[in-house]
């Protein structure tokens, strides 16, 4: 992201606001996952086949979960095809999409993972990111970005980098899923691995998925050097990998 309106290098210049910045997460050992029990898969596993056969090249096999690191979901995560939570455009004014088979990485519409994005800042006193929170973080309806990335302590406390699961994380409850749905966001970003709470999970995801919002998952939005203490406005880049069938990948978000 870049917190200038412009937002790629100008004039060859990598200073200041000029700089894209990346808000990914490398891939690691060393990342958190969900619930994960001692002596488990770690989250990627590499397997180097570098000489194999007098090879000239290095090449290797990655083994991670869909939704390891920054990653973005599939609709088809939380919502089965035609499914009763898949609402189709023609039946709700909601929903950008219909309800189709096959709604996996390749559905994802591109143009909402890239533009104008705004970053806003959840203090730490806040345990989940309710509909009255919203009210007061974005009163005017009219105003309400389409791209909205939520600054929490998990930025600050570097929690991505962190294998510990962290079960209290910050993230949306169903009464801010249901606002973000019907304020027409189309993609929502967190610094943790749900834009969900735990105990909302399920209903938040199917309610959010279910309309079409595109949910960026895992980033690190520490930016450090930016000006962003009361949030911004940025522009966001993010690309998945384009699976077939897939539920989820991990992505490349600047």
């Amino acid at each position: 992201v870049s917190s200038a309106s412009s937002f790629c290098e100008n004039s060859g210049s990598e200073s200041g606001h000029d700089r894209i910045r990346d808000i990914s997460v490398p891939l690691s050992r060393d990342l958190p996952t969900w619930h994960r029990p001692p002596g488990s898969l770690m989250p990627i596993s590499v397997l180097a086949t570098a000489g194999v056969h007098s090879s000239p090249s290095s090449t290797s096999f990655m083994h991670f979960h869909s939704h390891t690191g920054t990653h973005v979901d599939a609709f088809k995560h939380f919502v089965p095809d035609n499914s009763q939570f898949c609402v189709s455009s023609s039946s709700s004014a909601l929903s950008h999409r219909s309800c189709r088979d096959g709604d996996d990485l390749l559905a994802l519409p591109l143009h909402i993972l890239n533009g104008p994005v705004h970053i806003v800042n959840v203090p730490d006193d806040v345990k989940s990111i309710s509909a009255k929170w919203l009210d007061r973080a974005f009163p005017s309806r009219e105003m309400t970005p389409r791209r909205i990335l939520f600054r929490t302590r998990h930025s600050r406390d570097r929690s991505m980098y962190n294998p510990v699961f962290q079960e209290d994380f910050i993230a949306l409850d169903i009464t801010g899923a249901k606002w973000v749905v019907e304020r027409g966001v189309r993609l929502v970003g967190v610094d943790y691995l749900s834009a969900l709470t735990l105990e909302d999970g399920v209903s938040g995801h199917q309610v959010l998925l279910g309309h079409g919002v595109v949910l960026v998952e895992g980033l690190d939005l520490l930016l450090e050097g930016e000006d962003l203490s009361d949030g911004g406005s940025a522009s966001l880049i993010c690309l998945p990998l384009a699976v077939t069938a897939g539920d989820g990948t991990p992505v490349r978000a600047a």
